[in-house]
């Protein structure tokens, strides 16, 4: 017979390598790690994306191989709701395995990308700049660090300029003052290097205009925050009065909380004082207490026992002010002593804080 008709046709390239290579494995990812998992079968690389419109009632799934290429589509004549009952995956890509699987047998395994072409690196999802040690210690507590794959040339061009990094008061919930530092002195305060994310006006805005449509409280907290536009008040009112940082500082330690903590603490001192016996030497040299060599002596006997009796005795002579406390002890000086672990614990904890408000 004689050729009658003949279509040939004409090709040209109109995407460049590295584009087609983002594509692929964009695509190999949606197929494999993304919602189009049900078309999925071994032996063969595969790409593709599902689609879905409105309340279901189009389900789609086009995807291809080394080999081939196929696009599902199920759906309704006339719209409607799709409901499937049993299994529940995307029917488009359940059909389009059915068919493909059986026909690519005995065909090679083709691949679909090149991954040696990608690096991969931390990028800031507040800046989309490369991620830094400050981007990981974000003050909200969540991860703000996507890792990506790229060519080399398309990495971001410098590192992140949104996170600044701040001493973080962790138990008043703001940024660290002179005062948090004083009452970490005296008691369990919290200080860890965290991060603030700088926002001008208009993003704050931003996000308070997005707060009704499900952005998350934790995006709008006031104590997260570096505001660039001058001193920082709150999301939701002046939640910094007494101070023109840009950011919340702590409100738990405070000037004035700090103030009458001291208040207290002479209080107490003052009570302690008035109870006498507190290594004030007597008359006869011995340390003046009552007796039991606990605070700054009693008489000789309740001293020269032990050596640390011993010594308190001896600088109290001198008419120096003493405290002799220690752990008790059950057969001192014998072969075997016996104490307590909650009591030399205690003891320590005693002495720390006793050497903290000396």
């Amino acid at each position: 017979g004689s050729l009658v008709l003949d279509n040939p046709q004409d090709t040209k390239q109109v995407l460049s390598n590295k584009t087609v290579n983002y594509i692929n494995y964009c695509l190999y990812n949606a197929a494999n790690s993304g919602t189009g998992g049900a078309a999925v079968f071994a032996g063969q690389n595969i790409a593709g994306k599902t689609g879905t419109t409105s309340s279901n009632k189009d389900r789609w799934f086009c995807g291809y191989t080394g080999h081939y290429t196929a696009a599902v589509w199920c759906g309704y004549d006339h719209p409607e709701q799709i409901y499937l009952t049993g299994n529940t995956a995307n029917p488009a890509a359940r059909l389009w395995r059915a068919v493909m699987q059986p026909i690519h047998l005995g065909l090679p395994n083709v691949g679909l990308y090149n991954g040696n072409a990608f690096q991969t690196g931390g990028v800031c999802r507040d800046s989309g700049l490369i991620a830094t040690a400050a981007c990981k210690a974000d003050a909200r507590g969540i991860d703000r660090v996507s890792y990506a794959n790229c060519y080399p040339e398309d990495r971001p061009n410098g590192t992140c300029n949104k996170h600044v990094s701040v001493e973080y008061c962790v138990t008043g919930g703001g940024v660290a003052t002179e005062y948090c530092s004083l009452f970490a002195l005296h008691e369990d305060v919290e200080i860890e290097a965290r991060s603030l994310v700088k926002l001008s006006k208009a993003e704050v805005d931003e996000i308070k205009r997005a707060s009704g449509y499900g952005l998350y409280d934790i995006y709008s907290e006031d104590g997260y925050v570096y505001f660039l536009d001058g001193a920082w008040h709150g999301f939701d009112g002046d939640r910094n009065p007494d101070s023109d940082s840009p950011y919340l500082t702590c409100p738990v330690h405070t000037q004035e909380a700090w103030e009458r903590y001291e208040q207290e603490q002479e209080q107490e001192d003052e009570g302690l004082n008035d109870g006498g016996d507190v290594g004030d030497p007597d008359d006869s040299g011995n340390g003046g207490g009552n007796g039991d060599g606990n605070y700054g002596g009693g008489s000789s006997e309740g001293l020269i026992g032990g050596g640390g009796g011993t010594i308190a005795y001896m600088l109290a002579k001198y008419g120096m002010n003493v405290i002799d406390c220690g752990v008790a002890v059950l057969n001192m000086h014998a072969p075997y002593e016996v104490t307590s672990k909650a009591d030399i614990y205690e003891t320590y904890r005693g002495y720390i804080s006793f050497l903290k408000n000396a």
